[in-house]
């Protein structure tokens, strides 16, 4: 008897000691270069850092691999029903982080939300195809569309995360700019402006529970001083370092480099609208063949990107392989110039986010250069990147050229197509004939036929140097080797409930 008293005390010791250590332990720390601009589902995901975060409290129905494939979250699965209709049937047994259960209610409301125009959400002109959420049961939801979409799936991965109907009931818009509330791996603990952002693991998530207990994303602005924050353990995880910075960074000791090319097409918008100079097209090709993109590659990004010669990232599908970049020919941009009217050139302002790139300012700066050298008397306007993204999205800046970087987090030609689109925030050159090619190339369902329409859209970019397009980037994450399990991505999400910290 004693024997056997003895033997279910030792297996009970295991079992609490198995307990204990699947426990989530520890605090993992991420500089990040911008903070998120509130905690409404709007301005939570209006940027690629608000993104990041959301991703970690909030599911969405489906969400995207390392691989770029589409995987089951709240959705279990997901068809078309008709043309004009995507179907998902929804996972039970689901609870939000305030113990609601999840329902089609909650996909219903957080598309109503993000779709008012009262709510100003930038990505809306995104999903101007997005007619309405019907639901069907309380565990299918059907989306309909105004014209066939053949990329919603991918739409829905990248950019909606679900929030809670209920928590909105009951505490209304001031509850959303208060709190978070998801079904994801992580629970929102707190949030102080333009310092850092807490979350705490959710122990009772549905899938594999996170093995990281407390993640603090810190804002660090300064590339610097990211850098200095990883390499003295202040930071486990630091974002957008800066290529000059990464030969440094694989010779710290403790410390690694993990870099990836980028689903992020860096190019400088023209303000056609306000610009009378940039109306013209030879003025837009000659700023174009003005810029030596290879030397900026090598000189500015110690070679960390790739030219490009439009503004379509070229691993996304429907990227149109044979269009390379404006040779450099400075003679050709005078003559262009010369011809238009502008022998002597013309006042340019660029403007330019500091810090939300990597060398963002570096790279409008020898723009600005090398467009000085053709005639243009060029000005640079360096802004703080929260004020910039917001002007640029509400067409508050001065006229000239704009330095963005644009992401295709949904592995597709849609968003960069998008960007064309006249009803899209960041257009800058509305032109009703792109408009209609763009609807009528997004309606194609079949692959290669929606592909082959997107290459004549670029090709008619690249004809009408409707981009001044530089060169598609690569990321690169500085990470602890504390930090295990951690992949690199081309969208630059992180699955930060992947990871582990050792001793």
């Amino acid at each position: 008897m004693k024997k056997r008293i003895g033997f279910f005390t030792i297996l009970t010791c295991l079992f609490l000691f198995s307990l204990a250590s699947a426990q989530p332990k520890g605090t993992l720390t991420v500089a990040v270069n911008t903070d998120v601009n509130g905690l409404d589902p709007v301005p939570l995901i209006d940027i690629d850092v608000g993104r990041n975060i959301a991703r970690q409290i909030c599911d969405g129905l489906v969400t995207f691999g390392p691989d770029g494939k589409i995987y089951p979250r709240l959705a279990v699965s997901w068809k078309l029903q008709d043309e004009k209709t995507w179907r998902f049937t929804l996972r039970k047994g689901v609870k939000f982080h305030n113990g609601a259960p999840f329902t089609a209610a909650d996909v219903k409301f957080t598309m109503e939300w993000l779709m008012d125009p009262n709510n100003k959400w930038n990505l809306r002109g995104h999903f101007a195809n997005f007619d309405r959420a019907e639901i069907v049961d309380d565990y299918t939801v059907d989306i309909k569309t105004k014209t066939p979409d053949p990329v919603i799936p991918n739409m829905f991965a990248s950019r909606v995360f679900i929030f809670s109907k209920k928590f909105y009931d009951e505490q209304g818009k001031e509850g959303l700019q208060r709190q978070v509330i998801g079904t994801g791996p992580y629970k929102f603990v707190s949030w102080k402006r333009n310092d850092r952002f807490i979350i705490e693991a959710n122990t009772d998530w549905y899938m594999t529970p996170p093995a990281v207990k407390t993640i603090i994303f810190r804002v660090v602005p300064e590339m610097g001083a990211r850098v200095a924050e990883l390499q003295s353990g202040g930071a486990h995880i630091i974002t957008g370092v800066p290529p000059f910075m990464v030969p440094q960074l694989k010779k710290t000791e403790g410390v690694e480099a993990n870099s990836v090319p980028s689903l992020r097409a860096m190019y400088m918008m023209m303000d056609t609208i306000k610009m009378t100079e940039l109306k013209d097209k030879r003025v837009r090709q000659a700023i174009n063949y003005a810029v030596d993109k290879d030397a900026i590659v090598r000189g500015v990004l110690n070679g960390m990107g790739t030219p490009l010669g439009t503004h379509v990232p070229f691993q996304v599908g429907g990227a149109d392989p044979s269009i390379k970049p404006y040779p450099y020919n400075p003679q050709k941009a005078r003559d262009l110039l010369k011809e238009a009217g502008y022998p002597n050139g013309f006042a340019l302002t660029l403007y330019t986010p500091n810090g939300r790139y990597p060398m963002d300012k570096e790279v409008v700066l020898a723009v600005a250069d090398q467009l000085s050298q053709v005639g243009l008397k060029t000005n640079v306007n360096v802004m703080e990147t929260n004020t910039y993204i917001k002007d640029v999205s509400s067409k508050n800046l001065g006229g000239g050229l704009y330095f963005i970087g644009m992401g295709s987090p949904e592995w597709d030609i849609k968003f960069s197509l998008s960007l064309l689109d006249s009803r899209f925030v960041v257009c800058y050159y509305p032109e009703k004939e792109i408009d209609e090619m763009i609807i009528k190339t997004m309606a194609m369902m079949d692959a290669k036929q929606r592909y082959e329409s997107a290459y004549k859209i670029q090709k008619l970019v690249y004809d009408n140097a409707i981009y001044l397009s530089l060169y598609n980037a690569m990321e690169t994450y500085g990470v602890s080797k504390k930090v295990k399990g951690f992949v690199g991505r081309s969208d630059e999400f992180m699955d930060l409930w992947n990871v582990s910290l050792s001793e």
